[in-house]
């Protein structure tokens, strides 16, 4: 029988060190075989998660469940989890056979068993005929593989990473997303992960919790992340952006004529993010677009693919207008550097056709900026923020 019972809860979970305040008022549940993960700068409490999870640190206030079962105050080796953390930890003088196997032979388990599922759980990782190294036999990437197999051969409930690739070059990098993501597959076990890195973040995650000084700011998959954040931060943090500075004009239902960079323009929110009207999101102190009348200031943001530039003739008013700056080419794509004409920067992609190069945008030509209707998004305008 399929358990409907979340895999982890967070109740109202808080924690401070001495004065500081470093998780404040945590409610999240994760689901069996979920692959979570934390996403968010230095400093933001998402390590911190971590260790409440696997008993090295402990709340201030709220409550731990792993499994259904009440962990607040278990120590770590009493809770159904595992971590593979950033530097592997591996015993040095031990070789890879007896690091997988030093979890088993504490719990007294026999030698035979030990063998077998000691082997299992190198197989699993490609590391079995490496048996007999020591740790400062193996490359990084071999490590970390043998320090994923003795966090997996104990059979946990959960598996914590705590930014476990970040010591590798970016082609391992790559393909131990593959190999994590395959794993995750294969055990059928819940993976809490915690990262910096965006695009690893978004490669493996069934959901992302993107976190920021402390709280969650947006718990969604990548997808919904990427294409509808709730707030300025989050649509900062995740990808490049473009901001327009705005205020409504009038407002007619789900629609309104606002005054984006100086110029005219007509906003759909009849869709509210589902696909059809431009997603409107709730600002970072809950302030919901439907608040929105005439006279308010927004916020439009723009993904730089969605994008979209004209050749402006010569002598063409009206519109948002700018000037190509510079061009990054990236292969598959191209990014322009547009200067608006009010004087801020913008940024389009755009696919590269070195077959049609009279296609192409030079830097200095005239550019008229729209973008893919309905693909904005919307923001109450709470002031500057920064990352």
């Amino acid at each position: 029988m399929e358990n409907t019972l979340p895999c982890i809860e967070l109740e109202h979970v808080s924690k401070r060190f001495g004065d500081q305040p470093v998780l404040g008022d945590i409610h999240l549940t994760i689901n069996h075989g979920e692959f979570l993960t934390f996403l968010g700068p230095s400093g933001c409490g998402k390590t911190t998660i971590l260790r409440l999870l696997a008993g090295f640190e402990h709340p201030s206030s709220g409550r731990v469940r792993i499994g259904g079962k009440d962990v607040t105050d278990l120590p770590p080796h009493k809770r159904a989890v595992n971590t593979v953390f950033q530097n592997y930890a591996l015993f040095p003088h031990m070789t890879v056979f007896d690091n997988v196997a030093f979890g088993l032979r504490m719990r007294r388990t026999p030698a035979k068993v030990i063998e077998e599922d000691v082997f299992s759980a190198l197989r699993m990782v490609k590391m079995e005929t490496h048996h007999a190294r020591r740790p400062s036999q193996l490359s990084g990437g071999q490590q970390q593989r043998v320090a994923i197999a003795r966090a997996v051969v104990n059979k946990p409930l959960v598996l914590l990473l705590d930014e476990p690739l970040s010591a590798l070059d970016y082609k391992l990098r790559k393909a131990m997303q593959i190999e994590l993501k395959e794993l995750r597959r294969t055990l059928g076990i819940t993976f809490v992960f915690v990262t910096h890195d965006q695009e690893e973040a978004f490669s493996m995650s069934d959901r992302v919790a993107v976190m920021n000084e402390g709280a969650i700011e947006q718990i969604d998959s990548p997808s919904v992340i990427y294409e509808k954040p709730k707030n300025l931060f989050v649509a900062r943090f995740v990808g490049e952006i473009n901001t327009f500075e705005g205020r409504v004009l009038s407002r007619n239902g789900v629609s309104m004529q606002a005054l984006v960079e100086g110029e005219e323009v007509r906003l759909s929110l009849g869709g509210n993010g589902n696909g059809n009207g431009a997603h409107c999101a709730s600002g970072a102190h809950g302030t919901a677009c439907g608040s929105l009348s005439a006279g308010s200031p927004i916020k439009v943001l723009l993904r730089p693919e969605d994008v979209r530039l004209e050749r402006a003739a010569p002598g063409d008013a009206g519109g948002l207008t700018g000037a190509i700056v510079d061009t990054v080419y990236k292969g598959m794509t191209i990014d322009l550097i547009v200067e608006m004409s009010g004087g801020k920067k913008i940024l389009a992609t755009e696919f590269f056709n070195e077959d049609a190069p009279e296609a192409l945008f030079s830097v200095g030509e005239r550019v008229r900026v729209g973008w893919v209707e309905d693909w904005e998004v919307v923001l109450p305008d709470e002031g500057s923020q920064s990352l």
